[in-house]
């Protein structure tokens, strides 16, 4: 199972990329308020996120498909398909940018929040009878996850900090998967 580690980490980097590229895209998470980022204007940061976001959640599939066969969970229709809605919402975010259509990018990153919190908690709900310290790690990450990105989207009605803060969630995610798992 060596290859998954390499696929995870990688995903894990195009990840805290884009978490990087979301932070900076917003400045102080305020588009209006800072008009240069680090790869140039807004626009262009926005399209690279939004690119390392379409390659994250197809790189993200083939990673968590090939986790969920090391589990033994590949019959269990409900987490594959709430898996495969909740990278086709995190696709359809970066496919639909935020300048260009912002309805549909709030509202795909709606879906992406709700079908993502769902797909985590019944997941780890599945791997607590596997592998309790998974089980139980995996579902105080959704918990403080979901609090967090409430509370910072109530703060931050722009978006930017709680993106950040949903994509580093992901990151702690997958790096204490690939250490329970691969070391």
């Amino acid at each position: 199972m060596q290859y998954l580690k390499y696929i995870g980490i990688v995903s894990s980097v195009f990840m805290a990329t884009s978490f990087y590229l979301c932070a900076k895209k917003h400045g102080k998470f305020s588009i209006r308020k800072q008009p240069l980022s680090f790869f140039g204007t807004i626009k262009e940061t926005a399209i690279y996120f939004n690119l390392t976001v379409i390659v994250t959640s197809i790189m993200r599939i083939i990673y968590l498909f090939i986790l969920i066969y090391h589990l033994g969970l590949q019959s269990n229709i409900v987490v594959i398909a709430l898996m495969l809605l909740a990278y086709l919402s995190m696709f359809m975010v970066g496919f639909i940018p935020a300048h260009k259509n912002i309805k549909g990018h709030l509202i795909f990153g709606f879906l992406l929040f709700a079908i993502s919190l769902i797909w985590l908690l019944y997941l780890h709900l599945l791997i607590l009878e596997i592998n309790r310290s998974i089980g139980y790690v995996g579902l105080f990450i959704a918990i403080i996850y979901t609090l967090g990105t409430v509370f910072l989207y109530q703060k931050n009605k722009n978006g930017g900090l709680w993106e950040a803060f949903f994509l580093g969630m992901m990151i702690v995610w997958d790096l204490y998967i690939l250490k329970v798992f691969f070391y």
